[in-house]
């Protein structure tokens, strides 16, 4: 009896040990607010930032890898790790001044990841993305 439970706490301690030790989430999905637009972001196995698009469940932009070259600067390109991730929404009406309509919907679900290099520089990268129920929009700060 004795040998079954210590064969049994082993067991659960080795269970505990590799589910404590699982790296943070490297995806997180966003959806527009009536739910047909979607979009997934993660990092591939090189620390690349990427992203997928889809409408009703069908992809309309594959895989999209993201960075940045510089003329006299190492690219901004890989070896990043998920530091912060937040997420937000929008609905509000402003006025415009001009144009064809006089009141604009600004209706949105956001997502702002922020990246951190690691490598010697530690540069700090933040991505939003917005999407809205008719597209999708992002902006790297």
């Amino acid at each position: 009896m004795k040998k079954t439970s210590i064969y049994f706490s082993l067991i659960f301690f080795c269970i505990l040990l590799f589910t404590s030790c699982e790296k943070a989430d490297s995806s997180y999905n966003i959806s527009s607010p009536d739910n047909n637009i979607s979009v997934k972001f993660n990092l591939s196995t090189t620390g690349q930032p990427m992203y997928l698009v889809t409408y009703k469940d069908q992809i309309v932009i594959d895989s999209s890898f993201m960075s940045f070259d510089f003329k006299d600067l190492p690219s901004l390109k890989d070896n990043f790790e998920i530091v912060n991730a937040t997420t937000g929404t929008a609905d509000e009406t402003w006025s415009m001044p001009w144009g064809e309509q006089l009141e604009v919907r600004n209706n949105y679900k956001e997502l702002i990841v922020s990246l951190e290099e690691q490598s010697e520089a530690k540069r700090l990268l933040n991505i939003h993305f917005k999407v809205y129920n008719d597209g999708v929009g992002f902006r790297y700060e």
